[in-house]
């Protein structure tokens, strides 16, 4: 499994998440223990995201992402707390299309001011940092 990392200045974001996954249609919880959320999707009956519902910590933060990448998240956010949690997932297709279900999510259920105020960056293996 590969690890997908979602990174805010703003912790209602992972409020907002919980909300979305554990309601997702397509994936059912098949397990959760102290820190990760283990979830099946409904159509095929595998493991196909685990989430990690603890929020990383900052030897964490310093240990998986190197300076640049540092800097660049931390003048993103100008010099903001940042919360990080992370998704593994098999599917790249099947976290994509959960994602912008989530986008969507959060367009729908929460008002476009704001939204607005909401900065998220996704960081990825393959892709690097990218914005939401």
């Amino acid at each position: 499994m590969e690890v997908f990392s979602i990174i805010t200045s703003d912790k209602q974001v992972q409020s907002y998440f919980d909300q979305f996954i554990y309601n997702y249609s397509k994936l059912k919880l098949k397990y959760k223990d102290i820190d990760t959320s283990y979830f099946i999707n409904v159509l095929t009956g595998v493991n196909e995201i685990y989430y990690h519902y603890t929020l990383i910590s900052v030897e964490e933060y310093k240990y998986n992402y190197s300076d640049s990448d540092r800097n660049l998240i931390e003048n993103y956010f100008d010099g903001s707390r940042i919360y990080i949690f992370d998704l593994q997932f098999k599917n790249v297709l099947f976290l994509k299309e959960l994602l912008d279900n989530f986008k969507k999510f959060v367009k729908d259920k929460y008002t476009l001011q704001y939204q607005n105020k909401i900065k998220v960056l996704y960081s990825d293996p393959k892709n690097g940092i990218s914005e939401w």
